[in-house]
């Protein structure tokens, strides 16, 4: 009897999780904390007033830049010191034929922020790039939540992403937090980042993100754009 080979899918299939660890030199980390205690530079702030004055106080768009980044330290990395050898956040699987596929998320462009009774919502633009080829990724709502203890975390809805020669991938992000600077408009924690469709991926580990506002001139040129 002819024995099948494993599908790509198994990096992201918990039934098949055992054949991710033949398949280490194409991704299966591990290390996303969902839950984990807050730090503030300011620390008579709560962390629902931290948030709002992170991502309420930017104007109506701003840039989120992402980087993989040192848990002790809470710098960025390098290209060469991180997991995947990218500038952001990566997610490490297979495509097609068995193609080895690097997702690396730089930055998102955020937009229509709005602090809800529980939450502060917005829109979401990605910038991606697999195999350090530029992706086309639909736009997605996130969700910045507190939780009764003070913990924080930015839940992103799934958003679909297309690049050559692999096609349609369901992609999904999480991010909880553990810092807030406010003096820098920057915050780190744990991040979780799959995708799964005609390619499957998965990647985790620890980030640092930089808020900026979005020069006028660049905001002026999308508004004719639209």
């Amino acid at each position: 009897m002819t024995t099948r080979p494993p599908h790509a899918a198994s990096c992201v299939a918990p039934a098949l999780a055992a054949i991710c660890a033949s398949l280490q030199a194409v991704g299966c980390t591990g290390s996303y904390v969902a839950s984990v205690p807050l730090t503030i530079s300011d620390p008579t702030m709560s962390a629902r007033n931290a948030t709002d004055a992170l991502f309420l106080s930017q104007g109506e768009t701003f840039v989120l830049e992402l980087y993989e980044a040192d848990e002790e330290t809470g710098l960025p990395l390098t290209p060469q010191d991180s997991q995947d050898g990218v500038d952001g956040l990566s997610a490490r699987g297979l495509g097609g034929l068995f193609v080895p596929l690097v997702l690396d998320v730089d930055s998102l462009r955020v937009s229509e922020v709005v602090s809800e009774d529980d939450r502060i919502v917005f829109e979401t633009e990605w910038d991606a790039v697999v195999n350090g080829i530029p992706a086309a990724c639909t736009s997605s709502g996130a969700r910045v939540l507190v939780s009764d203890a003070g913990g924080v975390n930015i839940e992103f809805d799934s958003f679909y992403c297309n690049w050559i020669g692999i096609g349609n991938v369901v992609t999904d992000m999480s991010l909880s937090i553990d810092r807030i600077n406010l003096e820098t408009a920057s915050f780190t924690g744990y991040y979780k980042l799959t995708f799964f469709g005609t390619g499957n991926a998965t990647g985790s580990g620890y980030y640092f993100a930089s808020v900026r506002p979005v020069p006028a001139g660049e905001r002026d040129a999308v508004s004719v754009a639209q």
